[in-house]
């Protein structure tokens, strides 16, 4: 499950430029999945996108998960 892995850390306003496309801000502006694009942005055609409408943008971070001592490193036996 993404929410597993990931949270949402923020949401930001981005305004549509010149040349931008769903495809293009997600893999390489915004590095977000398109199914969460448009989760955040329902009411929005992506297909026909206009320059400075505004989109809702999700920030993406890992979620750091912390491992205790027994999870981490073990003990080898000796050969």
């Amino acid at each position: 499950d993404f929410f597993t892995v990931y949270r949402i850390s923020e949401l930001q306003r981005y305004r549509v430029r010149p040349g931008d496309s769903y495809w293009n801000l997600c893999r390489n502006k915004f590095d977000l999945p398109l199914w969460l694009l448009k989760h955040y942005n329902a009411d929005v055609n992506l297909a026909m996108l206009k320059v400075h409408q505004p989109l809702t943008i999700p920030s993406v971070e890992s979620v750091m998960t912390n491992v205790s001592e027994s999870e981490g490193l073990q003990a080898t036996p000796d050969a």
